[in-house]
Order: C-alpha cells, then sequence, then structure tokens
C-alpha cells in the first residue's frame, strides 16, 4: 500500500512539473465572459477612448483564437467591430510597434519564473501622453477550460487601474 502510495505521488509530481516546465496551453478558441469579467473604463480613459468608444467596446463580444507553438503564440482576436492577429514571443525579447492611437510602444513578452502564466509588459504613453506601463499575466485554470486575463496599469503616480477578463473555452484545437 505505502509503494501505491508512493507511486501515485510520484506520478503527480511528474505530471505537475511538466506543467511547470511546459506552462498553461492556451490553445483553442475562447469567448471572452463578459458577466465575468471586470469592467474596463478606467483602462480605456486612460488609453484615450471616448465614452461612447467605450459604451460600444465594453458590451461587444470577443473571441480569440490561439495557436502556441514553443516558442510562438499566435492570438487571432475577432470581434464585431475589429479584427486583428497578436503574434507574441515569449522570449524576454523588446519589440516595438505602435498602438491604436499611433503611440510608440515597447511590448516584451516571457513566462513567469515559474511557468505558470505569460506576462506581457507594455510601455507606451497614456492619451495625454504621459508614460504608463500595461502588465498583463495570462493563465489558464488548472482544468483547462478558462483563460484569465489579469491587466495592471502602472502610471507615473504609481499604481493604476486593473481589472479581470475572463475568457471561456468554447473550442479545443489541438493544432498548434
Amino acid at each position: 500500500m505505502r509503494q501505491m502510495s508512493w507511486c501515485i505521488a510520484t506520478v503527480l509530481s511528474l505530471v505537475v512539473s511538466a506543467y511547470a516546465i511546459s506552462g498553461p496551453d492556451f490553445t483553442g478558441q475562447w469567448q471572452l465572459d463578459l458577466e465575468a469579467s471586470d469592467k474596463l473604463d478606467d483602462i480605456a480613459t486612460l488609453q484615450g477612448m471616448s465614452w461612447m468608444e467605450y459604451k460600444l467596446f465594453e458590451n461587444m463580444p470577443v473571441t480569440q483564437t490561439i495557436h502556441q507553438s514553443e516558442n510562438r503564440i499566435t492570438i487571432i482576436i475577432d470581434s464585431l467591430i475589429k479584427n486583428r492577429t497578436e503574434i507574441i514571443v515569449p522570449d524576454g525579447s523588446v519589440e516595438e510597434r505602435k498602438n491604436e492611437k499611433g503611440y510608440l510602444m515597447q511590448v516584451r513578452s516571457f513566462w513567469a519564473d515559474d511557468r505558470s502564466a505569460l506576462l506581457t509588459w507594455i510601455e507606451t504613453m497614456t492619451a495625454d501622453k504621459k508614460p504608463v506601463k500595461i502588465v498583463i499575466r495570462r493563465s489558464v485554470s488548472p482544468d483547462g477550460q478558462t483563460m484569465i486575463q489579469d491587466i495592471g496599469v502602472i502610471t507615473e503616480a504609481g499604481e493604476g487601474p486593473n481589472a479581470k477578463r475572463i475568457f471561456r473555452k468554447i473550442n479545443d484545437s489541438n493544432n498548434k
């Protein structure tokens, strides 16, 4: 009996270790759960979104289709108004690109030390041209059916608004 308990503990340990080494698998199609997600009004205001744009945006269904390989994550974001593709290379390198308002962004993505989440740091400007850092922490629930995006903003004055976005898996595509 003790040997069986030891075998079970060893197998569980290996499974947990494999998950920690590889990180979460984001592959699949995910639907934003508007009811479970926080509102983004304070973050939208910092980004210069008008009240009318935000009202349209806040209740809009969003689907993310994610393809993940060992060194690249492709996110296809579909909504009623806009569709876009985001490519994430989680190696910690800094990539420069422009946001929708034309402001330069420095984007850096990497795995958390324990590989439990994908972190993306974005350094850019607010609508009133003040430096801001946006930190996005993406993780997946243990059952693999919920993706959590914790969004934090750090302004010159310190900690800014935070929000949590919840996505539910609607299709389990294993095409990596």
